[in-house]
């Protein structure tokens, strides 16, 4: 569930607004913040009392709090949210926000957002159907709003069809998919250790530490987000998890924390060791307090359980164990070490000589390493934040949980991310080739053109766009080529602009193209002297937003053919840097500029509707091109290329007129022919109708498929195709 994430919610004057009490108290119970905002008129249907109780806040309805005249920040309460949904969302309201009115607050709010925005409509079956509501539905679409659909049922009119609001738990599940994503764990038991053990001195007295337990309560909390029931057995701490995907055991000793653990561990999966666990214990206990005298007092310690060293010695097939261990010297070699002798899958180190320490921080620095000698740095960030990135690390390590134990498919994190290597060289995601051609332009100072460029390279190959660490030779091929058309003013160009990427295929040569895209629309200025930083929240230079659009579309289709959507939150920061820079009111980003490809793109990229595309690029890539370097997989492996491509079809099929599956066709089209042209008759008769289907404009090069003869060859019959 959303825990730690920021909700508001916008009803309006419908019936079905008594629905949304319950996905208030689920969102609260799940651990998300929610607001509430009212129309005037949905007061009418539920009232403020009910809705303040159950989120725990004040629900706001008027731009004017009270008698006094205190105000109700809008913008404050659009810049707080990471997501705002307007449900039920009323066919007054859906006119309202298509047409920019701004007569109550939840308007304003909605005005005023930087997050993305969502609507679930309520509305009788007639007025749903009219086409001035289509119409309004289509424009809010093509402005990056989300809309979920519908259902077909009984109206509080009596009438049946379609203009039902969904049910709370379909509202649900949706905001559960758009913030978190696939539920990686589903079905899988996580046993996780957090906090410190007391050790008895006497009946007032212990030995402990300052851990918090906040590290090992994010991670509970992240994996329950996606999916996992997690048993959290915690020590003495003063911290609280609420998730309901969290069953807490709470334990006072080493010994203790032993017992639960060893009635626990069995039915998991994954083990993780994130207590700080007391390693000595007094040997006896005194039954009443200590008293104090003049000479020194003597302690006797006995080594306490190492719960660590028994889960990895005594680990079930399928299980995997990770440990914590906290260095304040000799650190990585103490750390591997540690894993070594335990038999963990891997131990997160934390040193004690990073700022602010590791201990009860409240941010801070990790190094994974595997027992492969292989090291991957997440940087300081908060613990919530820090879970996520090595929970996003463990699938990429191992693949993806099943219920009986870890799959045997390692998501090419070994190839791609470079863990087999003995040494780490940390380098940022895109290896970007960027050329400026003023061609079109002339007349100008050439070196001008060639400092763009070189600031352009710079920016695009040293900014941070993911928490993984690549080596120099493995990151993601890009090229951006940007024609200068004309020269506005002396800083102000419009161009039109290629963007290409393209990944490696596994034990290959052959590289497969992922994105090929001609943007004709670049409206933008350069200085030389400003500095060339971005900020997805606070736009200062819409060619730097322009470039980080689409570095997080080429980071998140690569990502998402090596595990099954894990690129999807790249693709929604893509759209949101989109709604951002047309809140700002940048140049080359307004509706009415009819710059209208990138709302497009990015909307079709995170419409719910397109999540086959995504599924199917996994399967083309991962469990097709990426098995073809061993021939006894090349016939499976062409099977699920064609499964694949059955899949767009699908998609295509129940959603005609959309461009990303033409345009990914388009890049991908010499490769296509030459897999399916080794394909059997029927197969080939089957996929260049699919194929012409989807891209009629190329139907010569597809019905070149048929005329091929069948083989067993790989791509393009010599196993790795053209485009080497």
């Amino acid at each position: 569930m959303p825990a730690g994430k920021k909700i508001l919610i916008g009803i309006s004057g419908s019936i079905a607004a008594y629905k949304i009490c319950s996905l208030v108290r689920d969102l609260v119970r799940s651990g998300a913040e929610v607001q509430v905002v009212l129309t005037p008129s949905a007061a009418q249907f539920v009232t403020p009392l009910t809705l303040s109780t159950l989120s725990g806040r004040p629900v706001y309805t008027h731009l004017v709090k009270n008698e006094e005249g205190e105000w109700v920040n809008h913008v404050a309460l659009g810049l707080w949210a990471d997501l705002i949904i307007i449900a039920p969302c009323t066919a007054h309201t859906l006119a309202s926000m298509a047409h920019g009115h701004c007569d109550h607050l939840l308007l304003a709010t909605v005005l005023s957002a930087r997050c993305p925005v969502a609507f679930a409509p309520a509305m009788d079956h007639d007025m749903y159907l009219h086409p001035a509501t289509s119409a309004n539905i289509q424009t809010l679409l093509e402005r990056g709003y989300h809309m979920i659909p519908t259902e077909h049922g009984e109206l509080a009119s009596g009438l049946v069809g379609e203009g039902r609001m969904a049910e709370p738990e379909t509202l649900l599940a949706w905001i559960r998919e758009f913030l978190i994503g696939e539920p990686l764990w589903e079905g899988s038991r996580v046993l996780i250790t957090a906090g410190p053990t007391r050790e008895a001195l006497d009946p007032v007295r212990y030995i402990s530490n300052r851990s918090s337990g906040r590290m090992g309560i994010a991670l509970a909390e992240v994996l329950a987000d996606r999916g996992a029931h997690v048993e959290l057995v915690y020590g003495p701490g003063d911290q609280v998890c609420r998730h309901p995907g969290v069953r807490v055991h709470r334990v006072e000793t080493a010994v203790q924390m032993q017992e639960v653990c060893r009635g626990l561990s069995d039915a998991c999966q994954l083990l993780i060791f994130a207590a700080a666990v007391a390693d000595y214990r007094p040997a006896l206990v005194s039954t009443n307090k200590i008293k104090k005298t003049e000479g020194p007092l003597t302690l006797s310690l006995v080594p306490n359980p190492d719960l660590l060293s028994e889960a990895g010695h005594h680990k079930n097939p399928g299980q995997r164990v990770v440990g914590f261990a906290l260095e304040s010297n000799n650190e990585e070699e103490n750390a591997l070490t540690k894993l070594k002798a335990k038999k963990a899958d891997m131990i997160v180190l934390n040193s004690l000589n990073q700022e602010g320490g590791a201990m009860d921080a409240e941010s801070m620095s990790v190094r994974i390493l595997t027992p492969d000698h292989a090291t991957l740095d997440i940087p300081s960030s908060p613990k919530r934040q820090l879970a996520e990135s090595m929970v996003h690390a463990m699938i990429r390590l191992w693949g993806r949980p099943q219920n009986g134990g870890w799959s045997a498919l390692v998501i090419l994190f070994l190839v791609f991310f470079g863990l087999s290597q003995p040494t780490r060289v940390s380098a940022q995601e895109l290896n970007c080739q960027l050329t400026i051609n003023p061609g079109r332009v002339g007349g100008a100072d050439q070196q001008f053109y060639a400092n763009m460029q070189q600031a352009l390279t710079t920016f695009v190959n040293g900014q941070k766009w993911t928490e993984d660490v690549f080596s120099f030779q493995e990151r993601i091929n890009c090229s951006i080529n940007i024609m200068l058309d004309e020269r506005i003013t002396g800083n102000q160009f419009k161009a039109t602009v290629q963007i290409q990427s393209s990944r490696p295929v596994y034990n290959s040569s052959y590289s497969t193209v992922l994105f090929n895209y001609t943007d004709p629309d670049w409206i933008f200025e350069f200085n030389e002297f400003q500095p060339m930083e971005f900020n997805p929240n606070q736009h200062s230079s819409n060619l730097l937003a322009l470039l980080a659009f689409y570095a997080n579309i080429v980071v998140g289709l690569d990502y998402n053919t090596f595990g099954k959507e894990s690129g999807m939150v790249y693709l929604r920061r893509a759209q949101q840097i989109v709604l951002n820079a047309q809140n700002a009111v940048e140049i080359g980003w307004r509706q009415n500029q009819s710059l209208r490809n990138r709302y497009w793109l990015a909307e079709l990229l995170n419409n719910p509707a397109y999540k086959p595309f995504h599924a199917s690029l996994y399967e083309y890539h991962r469990q097709g091109l990426d098995q073809m370097y061993k021939p006894e997989r090349i016939i499976e492996a062409r099977r699920k290329m064609l499964g694949a491509l059955e899949k767009l079809h699908d998609v295509n099929r129940s959603k005609p007129g959309g461009m990303l599956i033409p345009l990914y066709l388009k890049g991908k089209l010499p490769e296509i022919v030459g897999f399916c042209s080794k394909a059997l008759p029927a197969e080939k008769a089957k996929v260049v109708e699919q194929l012409v289907a989807m891209d009629p404009i190329n139907q010569a090069e597809y019905n070149r498929i048929n005329a091929a003869g069948t083989g067993s060859g790989g791509i393009g019959g010599g196993g790795a195709g053209g485009g080497k």
